[in-house]
């Protein structure tokens, strides 16, 4: 049996930071149900966690609406406006 899955739109990043332990924080709001809370993520690798730190920094200063999706204890943030544009490009001319 899988666990349900809860996904709420129109998510903002509020702040990202990372702890001594290599955790990327994300404090995280907004949607429909006024979401308030934190994820955590451990990124062991420098160079990952690099990356995935400033995409979700990008994200907070640009005020990119994002989907949290929840299924038990693993939590993603993605922006649907950019897979759907994704997903357009190879029928655009």
């Amino acid at each position: 049996m899988t666990d349900r899955i809860e996904v709420l739109q129109d998510v903002l990043v509020l702040g990202v930071t990372v702890d001594e332990r290599a955790t990327v924080v994300v404090d995280v709001y907004g949607s429909s149900a006024n979401a308030c809370g934190v994820l955590r993520v451990q990124v062991p690798d420098a160079e990952e966690r690099r990356d995935a730190v400033g995409l979700v920094r990008h994200w907070g200063v640009t005020n990119t609406p994002l989907s949290l999706i929840i299924q038990g204890t693993r939590v993603a943030l993605q922006n649907d406006h950019a897979v759907f544009q994704a997903q357009l490009q190879p029928m655009l001319p």
